[in-house]
């Protein structure tokens, strides 16, 4: 139930979703006052939500800033979170566009800064629960990429941030691996998996990967040219920031 609540929710978070809605009860009011101020609305949240600075500012004061690895330490175990890869309809799993969580957590195993990698994904799509697991997926790459089989552990069952620390514990348990243990996974996502681990049990040192932004210089483009897939990008960023709150409020985070 929490699973499908969390899609429903993303569904409801997305600025777009706000725009659409605001342009259809524009159309359906009877009175000009209020077809005017439905049009303001849609086109204030079209402004602010494709505004690059805006989204900018926003996302660099919530994700986990950048963290140099200290590689002269060593970790039992780097757990790597799911949500890079997408199956198509011949069941076929490719790497998606936040898939530097999966380079960075094979790095840190190639530099030798962890001994094993912890994967932790199931099947995170509601409409289709045939799909393969991203867990069994990214396993099976990071043995292609050299690193042996004893040395990752895998669970595919976890369906959301909650399930993963929950898995992830116990995998660790079962292992006997000792801390420290480093998470991996995007910039944004961090702060809530930090809070949900902790909530679990399981005291990790973030390794943030796949930066939605960086603190570039600011430009005129920045604040002039719309952006309009910066939408979609809210949407996620949104999910998060209230997700971390909904977690707080059911104790799991």
């Amino acid at each position: 139930m929490f699973f499908i609540a969390s899609k429903v929710l993303y569904f409801l978070l997305s600025p777009l979703t706000w725009i659409l809605l605001a342009v259809a009860l524009r159309w359906h009011a009877k009175l000009q006052v209020w077809k005017r101020r439905w049009s303001i609305m849609a086109i204030v949240l079209l402004i602010v939500f494709t505004n690059t600075f805006i989204h900018k500012q926003v996302t660099l004061t919530w994700q986990t800033p950048p963290e140099a690895m200290q590689h002269e330490k060593q970790y039992s175990a780097a757990i790597l979170l799911g949500g890079l890869s997408y199956a198509d309809q011949q069941r076929r799993t490719f790497f998606g566009s936040t898939s530097d969580r999966f380079i960075q957590a094979a790095r840190l195993w190639h530099t030798g800064t962890v001994k094993k990698i912890i994967v932790c994904a199931g099947v995170g799509n509601l409409l289709n629960r045939d799909e393969p697991t991203e867990g069994g997926f990214m396993r099976d790459e990071l043995i292609a990429m050299g690193i042996p089989d004893s040395c990752v552990l895998a669970d595919t069952t976890s369906k959301n941030t909650f399930e993963n620390a929950l898995q992830a514990k116990a995998v660790i348990d079962a292992a006997q691996l000792q801390p420290p243990y480093v998470l991996v996974t995007s910039a944004i996502h961090m702060p809530r998996s930090l809070r949900t681990f902790a909530k679990a049990g399981l005291m990790v040192e973030p390794h943030p990967s796949n930066y939605e932004v960086i603190d570039s210089k600011t430009t005129f483009k920045d604040f002039l040219v719309p952006d309009v897939t910066l939408l979609d990008k809210w949407t996620y960023l949104l999910k998060e920031m209230v997700g971390l709150v909904v977690y707080s409020m059911t104790g799991k985070a």
